[in-house]
């Protein structure tokens, strides 16, 4: 939990940082502490300033950008961590849901021959963890044993070195539970089950 705060607060002031200075405009946010009148952005080319007009004479008084940024970069920093900080708890959650399921099917799964119909999809993955790899969707032909063949969409992360021996044609075997067979689980240990694929 606090590894996750810190993470949103730090998402939330790079957020908030690139935010201004993409739409200067989100300085008005900090208006009431720095600006008796409207506080708006000047247009410059590759620069970021801010003025202060006020609305008794209409005087324009230049505000230093140094202190706009100390107090808007803060306000929004605050207003989007915690919505930061949800959207990765929710995924946390996820991911747990998913590692019980896969470990539930896992323990009651039989190995079953597969064949690609078809790869639908490459992404490249660089990950400490998992050296260079990539994210195939696949779709197969499953032939339980005693049971109806079903083609079935599934996402695995892939070794490098095994990708391209993954084509049409191919057969390997899989795992799955025969109470949920959707989830189609690889047999091989250069091959990893992608769970965000079915959320």
């Amino acid at each position: 939990m606090i590894k996750r705060t810190l993470v949103s607060l730090v998402l939330g002031f790079v957020v908030s940082l690139v935010g201004l200075v993409v739409m200067p405009v989100s300085a008005r946010l900090a208006e009431p502490l720095l600006c008796q009148g409207r506080l708006e952005p000047e247009t410059g080319f590759l620069s970021l300033r801010f003025r202060c007009i006020l609305p008794t004479d209409g005087r324009i008084e230049p505000l230093a950008t140094g202190l706009v940024m100390q107090y808007t970069v803060p306000i929004v920093s605050f207003g989007v961590a915690p919505l930061i900080w949800f959207a990765l708890a929710g995924r946390a959650q996820r991911a747990e849901k998913a590692r019980t399921t896969m470990q539930a099917d896992l323990s009651h799964a039989i190995v079953a021959p597969a064949e690609i119909l078809r790869v639908e999809r490459q992404d490249t993955i660089n990950h400490q963890m998992l050296f260079h790899a990539a994210e195939l969707t696949l779709v197969l032909w499953v032939r339980p044993p005693n049971r109806r063949p079903y083609e079935a969409r599934v996402a695995w992360v892939v070794n490098d070195a095994n990708v391209y021996h993954l084509r049409a044609g191919t057969e390997l075997t899989v795992r799955i539970n025969p109470e949920r067979p959707e989830h189609v689980y690889p047999d091989q240990p250069w091959a990893r089950y992608a769970w965000w694929f079915q959320e």
